[in-house]
């Protein structure tokens, strides 16, 4: 062994000594002007890949001093981390298995944390909830504090008609009509036209200032048609309830989180060849909390990827969430704000 300072290696004991093996774990011994603290933690031993060491290591001081003492004390086995040099040489040996008393020693400790789990799952659970904005300043907060990419979508283009179902509808111009907009209005036919008008006036989703959708799932608008006179009413514009209103596609200003897809995304591996950034981090990563479909992208790629993106609510929209706890967490919770 090397010369370490401080260190000495005790072969052999020159004559019993009974006191060193009851007080052996913080035994001292003097060697000129030094003291030594003795320490079992460190046991040469042969292992080597011609005899690799399949024996427990036992405390060989405590061994010639008294050998009846030596079950009493924790043995274990040397371990030497597998190399491509000494894997075909590595042995399994059961001699190495920890001692039954560890074993129990671990599930006892162990026993209270499991109970104390089967008890927090059997508690009833106390739902609390709040409300919150869906506006700029709270998607920012997710990115800036919880490292979560939320983003409003814009620029999806309608693709289904707003004559059957629940349709979307964004408001161009809030407080002017279109003509006073400078927008034009879709040719619709007469009661198309009155049949839409009269569904965003009625609608009680009055409060998006951006969006409003009117309809029930899977019932038709009545009098509303979807191709008349040549004229399409999929992305159509009208004036309503005082403002200016175009038909959009039912995920426009929808906040998902984009965490997975900033992950997973198709573009992720090319940009970085390329030395772009990511193609989805990147706008938060400049401060923006709104993600524009490409619009050279189809339309497939957004309903066929959109299920890996949950949904949060719509942009400007009041939504509620819950929190969730077992009933002692919260009482825990109480006695420290207390």
């Amino acid at each position: 062994m090397p010369h370490i300072p401080d260190v000495l290696v005790l072969k052999k004991l020159a004559k019993p000594c009974s006191k060193f093996a009851t007080q052996h774990i913080g035994a001292f011994m003097k060697k000129g002007a030094s003291f030594y603290k003795y320490d079992r933690r460190l046991k040469l031993v042969r292992n080597t890949l011609e005899q690799p060491s399949t024996q427990p290591v036992l405390d060989n001081t405590l061994e010639v001093i008294e050998k009846n003492k030596v079950s009493r004390f924790e043995s274990s086995c040397p371990v030497a981390i597998r190399t491509f040099l000494n894997a075909p040489h590595c042995r399994v040996a059961t001699t190495c298995a920890a001692p039954v008393r560890t074993m129990l020693l671990l599930l006892l400790l162990l026993l209270p944390v499991l109970l104390i789990m089967l008890v927090l799952t059997s508690l009833p659970q106390v739902f609390s909830s709040v409300m919150i904005n869906l506006n700029s300043t709270v998607l920012r907060d997710w990115y800036t504090k919880s490292g979560k990419f939320a983003y409003y979508v814009t620029g999806l283009s309608a693709a289904t008609t707003p004559c059957e179902g629940v349709s979307r509808w964004k408001q161009l111009s809030p407080n002017k009509l279109c003509a006073a907009a400078g927008k034009t209005e879709t040719a619709l036919d007469a009661a198309t036209k009155k049949s839409l008008v009269d569904l965003l006036v009625a609608t009680s989703d009055k409060g998006n200032a951006f969006v409003r959708d009117i309809g029930t799932a899977l019932k038709t608008v009545v009098g509303c048609s979807t191709k008349y006179g040549g004229v399409e009413t999929i992305g159509a514009t009208v004036s309503a309830d005082g403002g200016c209103w175009q038909h959009t596609n039912v995920d426009e200003y929808s906040v998902h989180d984009f965490s997975y897809w900033v992950l997973t995304h198709n573009g992720n591996e090319e940009a970085r060849k390329a030395g772009r950034p990511n193609p989805i981090k990147r706008f938060a990563e400049k401060g923006s909390v709104n993600i524009k479909f490409p619009s050279h992208h189809a339309a497939s790629r957004w309903t066929s990827k959109k299920v890996w993106l949950p949904f949060m609510g719509r942009f400007g929209d009041k939504v509620r969430t819950v929190l969730v706890l077992p009933l002692v967490l919260l009482l825990v919770l109480l006695l420290v704000l207390l």
